[in-house]
């Protein structure tokens, strides 16, 4: 897939915003067939330690026509 931008973003635990997570997959099967267990990040808005877990975080690809697909990563579970 020429000119698509994937990353994965993570929910903050305690206040529900999202940002990008430190842990990035190349593609959306990668994400999928990942298992994701025990890993933490703060927070860049509340400072909070909060899980890098599937059921807080979404792939997203962002297409060259502006088309942007978020898929949840509890959808994956």
């Amino acid at each position: 897939m020429a000119n698509v931008q994937t990353k994965c973003e993570i929910r903050c635990l305690y206040c529900g915003k999202w940002f990008p997570s430190p842990i990035q997959f190349g593609d959306a099967e990668s994400f999928f067939s990942s298992e994701l267990i025990g890993n933490r990040v703060n927070c860049p808005f509340c400072g909070h330690m909060t899980g890098c877990n599937k059921e807080n975080m979404r792939f997203v690809e962002r297409r060259a026509d502006g088309r942007i697909t978020y898929v949840e990563g509890k959808d994956a579970i």
